[in-house]
């Protein structure tokens, strides 16, 4: 009789261990499949996540990051702490431009993480902390019809290294291969 149920009693027994690991991992957000961008405009209503200046989670640290550099404002760098502030424009923009990114691998480090220094960059880690490989895309005209960059699958990937700081994200590192 216990032979019979043995290998149920032994998936039960190994739920609690997988609910323990995904649950480490619930902040990764998965890699996005081919075709799949995530949009920052110039304003909040045609951009895909409707939360810039809002990092509690890891698209919107993404799509705060991308709008500070597209939009030139410091102040949603300074909100994730990224370092790199962009210098505000003193011109109109004479062309609707716009950031496309696409999540292509992810991992969650620990301090005593291998780092591939070369491709992800100098990251120092710290336990927690998330290591996201990103293609970024910059676009150009309408959003009907945009011109984008080309062959930006074969470019280096975008390393970016978060770190959650009580609620939110934020940008410790942003580092892509020279090419």
């Amino acid at each position: 009789m216990v032979t019979r149920f043995f290998p149920l009693l032994l998936l039960l027994a190994g739920l609690p261990c997988i609910a323990v690991a995904q649950a480490g991992n619930s902040d990764l957000p998965p890699v996005d499949k081919p075709g799949v961008w995530h949009r920052v405009t110039p304003d909040n209503e045609t951009t895909s996540h409707k939360c810039v200046g809002d990092p509690r989670t890891v698209h919107c640290t993404l799509t705060t990051l991308y709008a500070c550099i597209e939009r030139s404002e410091p102040d949603l760098c300074r909100l994730i702490q990224y370092s790199t502030l962009p210098n505000p424009r003193d011109f109109p923009r004479m062309v609707y431009s716009w950031y496309e990114y696409r999540i292509v691998k992810g991992r969650r480090l620990s301090a005593n993480s291998r780092i591939d220094r070369e491709n992800e960059g100098p990251v120092e880690p710290q336990d927690g902390d998330l290591l996201l490989g990103v293609i970024e895309n910059t676009c150009v005209g309408s959003l009907s019809a945009p011109k984008c960059g080309l062959n930006v699958e074969k470019r280096p990937l975008m390393y970016l290294q978060l770190r959650r700081q009580g609620e939110i994200w934020t940008v410790i590192r942003r580092h892509q291969k020279r090419y």
